[in-house]
């Protein structure tokens, strides 16, 4: 039996400005799946085209096994969907809202949506309108799981809460999945919370998938070696070539941020709350070529320059300490 509960493969969706371009990724069973991508690197699109919401120009979504285009409707009572953006009717209460979207579902379970609600303190006589943001994703969060899915997709489910009641969602997802009857994928800029709660990592730049799945245990570990020859060229070579007077501090500091922007971009990795300068262009064009390395090549590139930067800098030190006597 195959334990991949949402199979994309090769999906392509052309806009004017914007296009999909061969997204593939698995999301197996059971497990939680982050899918991590900066505002406006294909995050939305890619779920809206799972949802059936838009149309696209190539590849396949399979579901359950399903074609999501040609069982949109068995699929559609199987699955949970919460979007970015929550539309209700302002004037109709929590426990109406309910009743509404119920009606839509043959499994729907009374009971346990007013679980729910009470799970997350939601009052069920209160009007939509006196929610605050934070209720209403709550809601939409209980909507979604009032007819028990065995997927769940989110699309941005944390964005624009504070921190508290992020938490108390990302501790949502950990029990939701726990007796293996419900999988999750969702979508965010925010690294912190996927690292929190999600099994797999999927990571998304431009339309393209440039990382996902097994892919980030090499991934890691490439991005740590990368750091380690960093570390070593920074630590050693470089105060060395400030005191013989081949380079100045201010090149010291440049050549370093240089590196931290080209390896963190490489590997995928969204830098948040950094000020300053953007890195000058050349830089983005090293770290998209290097983000399009296969990640084994990475490692095996990684290792090589950090063996090799290991000898230089020794043998430098080595000279420099001779030369003064040192030793």
């Amino acid at each position: 039996m195959d334990d991949m509960i949402l199979r994309v493969s090769n999906l392509v969706k052309k806009y004017d400005n914007f296009s999909l371009k061969n997204v593939s990724f698995n999301v197996p069973k059971g497990y939680i799946m982050g899918f991590i991508g900066q505002n406006g690197a294909g995050k939305s699109t890619t779920i809206k085209a799972i949802m059936n919401l838009i149309d696209f120009d190539g590849g396949s979504i399979e579901i359950f096994g399903l074609d999501n285009r040609k069982h949109c409707n068995e699929i559609r009572n199987r699955i949970g969907y919460v979007s970015e953006e929550q539309y209700f009717y302002e004037d109709m209460t929590v426990e109406w809202t309910g009743k509404f979207i119920g009606s839509f579902y043959s499994k729907w379970d009374e009971g346990y949506f007013r679980k729910l609600l009470e799970q997350f303190s939601l009052d069920s006589r209160k009007k939509i309108k006196e929610l605050s943001k934070g209720m209403k994703t709550k809601l939409s969060l209980a909507l979604a799981l009032g007819h028990r899915p065995e997927l769940l997709i989110l699309d941005e489910p944390t964005s624009g809460l504070d921190p508290v009641v992020r938490s108390e969602f990302l501790e949502i997802f950990l029990e939701i999945v726990q007796d293996d009857s419900c999988s999750i994928f969702f979508s965010s800029h925010i690294t912190t919370d996927i690292e929190k709660v999600a099994d797999y990592v999927t990571i998304i730049d431009n339309g393209r998938i440039i990382l996902s799945e097994e892919e980030v245990g090499v991934g890691i570990v490439s991005f740590f070696i990368i750091i380690l020859f960093f570390i070593i060229l920074v630590s050693i070579y470089l105060p060395l070539a400030y005191k013989l007077g081949y380079i100045k501090a201010n090149s010291i500091n440049r050549f370093f941020l240089i590196g931290i922007f080209a390896v963190s971009t490489a590997a995928g990795l969204v830098l948040e709350n950094i000020s300053g300068s953007s890195p000058p262009a050349f830089i983005s064009r090293i770290s998209e070529f290097l983000s399009s390395v296969n990640p084994y090549t990475m490692l095996i590139l990684a290792i090589a320059f950090t063996v090799a930067i290991y000898f230089i800098s020794m043998e430098l030190s080595i000279k420099f300490f001779k030369k003064r006597n040192l030793f």
